[in-house]
């Protein structure tokens, strides 16, 4: 009938609208993450809103202190950063982002068919800035929550960390990034083969990972990694260092360890993530696990690449056994009562 045909046409356009907004988040993440530049991670961030929103014009202000700082400007398909010269296009916009931080509220404003928005953007419980944008209100048409999840994500592109910090520190899990892995990693080498010192390298995996995000979503998935991050994090010394090595794999350094001190931390480790009690964004109780390989230095090594391999090789022996499991295996109930009180990982 007429009826079911155009009930078909609107949920078809309703799935392509979100299928535009993952994709838009997801190229989002990856500028956030891969950039180190930060204008080029806020001009790349704001075109990808303006493709989520369609605005006539979007603003994003800085906290600094107890006040704001107009500090990007996106109009007509472009972003400008030097706004001495504009001060007409943001200045009224200014006072009402400004009562926006004062009251702690987001706030909505109508001037005829143009409907103007102040969106606070908050990062790790603090509010980093204000977000500005006005549209034509029959060219409208994303939900609340998707302008949540644009707003934390333009917040994590403003963080306030040191420049070395947006270029070693992945926003989601708040481990060190892979290319920071590949220096320390590399460091640590040369140290032991000069040196003859100990140290051991885990790579981890967690299970099951494309099938979290297929059946409950990526924002389930992103909060599936940042709790499996915090965890690792707890639960290594203060001189040891954690990972985000690739979507869904971390991998932990830990200097003058030995190979079985260093398969001890890695089971405590899965153990604790197997434990973490996690809900997905609709409810729904989340049985998270991780497998690992751990390989520690030996002098036969040539470079880092072969410690790397070493670890991937047990990883893969570990998920090929049936995941939730460290290998190698050489852990007896003995051994485990006899690692040093030194090598116990924080709680």
């Amino acid at each position: 009938t007429l009826e079911s045909s155009y009930g078909s046409l609107e949920k078809a356009k309703e799935m392509e609208k979100k299928l535009e907004l993952l994709s838009a988040l997801r190229e989002m993440s990856l500028a956030i993450n891969e950039e180190r530049d930060f204008e080029t991670i806020l001009s790349g961030v704001l075109h990808l809103a303006e493709v989520i929103l369609h605005p006539l014009k979007i603003i994003i202000f800085l906290k600094k202190e107890e006040t704001l700082t107009p500090r990007a400007l996106r109009k007509a398909k472009q972003t400008f950063f030097h706004l001495d010269e504009l001060k007409e296009e943001w200045e009224k916009e200014y006072f009402m982002a400004l009562e926006a931080l004062e009251k702690g509220q987001n706030r909505i404003y109508q001037q005829g068919m143009v409907e103007k928005r102040i969106f606070l953007l908050v990062a790790e419980k603090e509010i980093q800035g204000a977000m500005y944008f006005e549209y034509y209100q029959e060219d409208f048409d994303v939900d609340e929550a998707n302008l949540r999840v644009l707003a934390k994500y333009l917040a994590l592109a403003i963080r306030k960390p040191t420049l070395y910090n947006r270029a070693v520190v992945d926003s989601l899990t708040t481990l060190y990034t892979k290319g920071h892995f590949i220096d320390q990693l590399q460091k640590l080498f040369s140290m032991s083969q000069r040196l003859n010192k100990p140290f051991t390298l885990i790579l981890m995996d967690i299970d099951h990972f494309k099938s979290i995000n297929d059946t409950y979503g990526h924002l389930t998935g992103d909060l599936v990694l940042h709790e499996v991050g915090q965890t690792i994090k707890a639960s290594i010394r203060d001189y040891d260092s954690a990972y985000r090595y690739g979507g869904e794999e971390m991998a932990i350094l830990l200097p003058e360890t030995s190979l079985i001190d260093g398969v001890a931390i890695a089971e405590r480790i899965r153990k604790k993530v197997e434990s973490l009690k996690l809900k997905s964004e609709d409810g729904q109780e989340l049985r998270v696990t991780l497998s690992a390989g751990v390989a520690s230095y030996e002098s036969t090594y040539s470079s880092p690449k072969e410690m790397i391999s070493k670890g991937d090789q047990l990883l893969y022996l570990s998920k090929k056994s049936g995941r939730n499991q460290v290998h190698p295996k050489i852990l007896s109930t003995s051994s485990s009562r006899k690692l040093p009180f030194s090598r116990i990982p924080r709680k």
